[in-house]
C-alpha cells in the first residue's frame, strides 16, 4: 500500500538556508545511543571512540547524543565551555543515573539481562547491531529552515506509521554540537584541545521526556542558535518513543543543521 507524506509550510525568514524534506527510506531502522560522560571522566575518551568505531561501521544509522552530566561534568578552571545543561541532568534522572563512565542508553531499553536501561561500553556493539535489525514501525519526514542573519531554526515534522503507534508516543527534538575543542580528562593527563563530539545543547520540544503528540502525527517549532555555537557544527536528532514504564524509541533521524 502506498504512503502519502504531508507537509505544512511555514514562512520563510529572510536570507534564510530552505532545506527540501528528508525522508529516509522505510524499513531502515535507526539507532540512538546517549552516552553519559564527563570532562573529568578519565575513562570516557575510550568510550568517545568505541562509538566512533562504530559509527564507521553503521554510518547515519547509528546517532549518538553525548550528555555532559553527574559528578564528572563539572568544567575545569581553564575550561571554555561548560558543557553541562539542565535537560541533561533531566534526562539523567528520568532515563536512570550510571552507576560508572562511560554508560549509554541504547534506544531507551532495557534489555535482557540488565538492570536498568544504562549499559556498560562491552555491551554497546551488540546491542546495536540487534537493534538495527528491528523493523522500523513508523517513518520521520522532516523539514528544516535556518535564518542565518537571525539565527533562528524552523523544525517541522511529519509522522507516518508503518503500523499503529502506542497511545504513549511522545516526540523529542534535541540540538547537539560537533568538534568543540576543550579541556578533557584522559589517561595520559588533561588535553586541552580535546575534541568534543554530539554535545548535547539543547532540548527543542519542551522537557526531557519529550512532547505529547496527543495522537496527532505533525509538530513544529522554532528556536535561536547562541551564538557561542558553531551553528555548521550543529545537528538535530529527532525521535519518536515511548513515555511510561517503556521507554524504547521507535525511530530517530539526524540532520545537519546547515548543509
Amino acid at each position: 500500500m502506498k504512503k502519502a507524506l504531508f507537509f505544512i509550510s511555514f514562512g520563510l525568514f529572510s536570507a534564510c538556508a530552505e532545506i527540501p524534506p528528508v525522508v529516509p527510506p522505510l524499513g531502515d531502522r535507526k539507532v540512538l545511543v546517549e552516552e553519559f560522560t564527563g570532562v573529568r571522566c578519565v575513562n570516557c575518551p575510550a568510550g568517545a571512540a568505541e562509538l566512533e568505531n562504530l559509527k564507521s561501521i553503521y554510518g547515519d544509522r547509528l546517532l549518538v547524543v553525548s550528555i555532559h552530566t553527574g559528578d564528572f561534568a563539572p568544567p575545569y578552571s581553564d575550561s571554555k565551555y561548560d558543557f553541562r545543561t539542565a535537560e541533561g541532568a533531566a534526562l539523567e534522572s528520568w532515563l536512570g543515573v550510571p552507576l560508572g563512565y562511560p554508560t549509554a542508553v541504547v534506544n531507551r531499553k532495557k534489555f535482557a539481562g540488565q538492570q536498568s536501561l544504562q549499559v556498560t561500553k562491552a555491551n554497546w556493539a551488540g546491542l546495536i547491531a540487534a537493534e538495527s535489525q528491528a523493523p522500523s514501525v513508523l517513518n520521520l519526514a522532516i523539514d528544516k529552515k535556518y535564518a542565518k542573519d537571525s539565527r533562528e531554526l524552523t523544525v517541522s515534522v511529519t509522522l507516518a506509521p508503518t503500523e499503529k503507534l502506542p497511545d504513549d508516543m511522545r516526540l523529542t527534538v534535541l540540538l547537539t554540537e560537533n568538534d568543540v575543542l576543550d579541556a578533557q580528562e584522559t589517561p595520559q593527563g588533561k588535553k586541552s584541545d580535546y575534541k568534543h563530539k554530539h554535545i548535547l545543547r539543547r532540548i527543542v520540544s519542551g522537557d526531557a521526556k519529550g512532547t505529547d503528540l496527543k495522537g496527532l502525527l505533525t509538530w513544529s517549532s522554532n528556536t535561536k542558535i547562541p551564538n557561542n555555537w558553531v551553528a555548521e557544527n550543529c545537528y538535530l536528532v529527532i525521535f519518536v518513543h515511548r513515555s511510561g514504564d517503556t521507554k524504547d524509541v521507535l525511530q530517530v533521524s539526524e540532520l545537519k543543521m546547515i548543509e
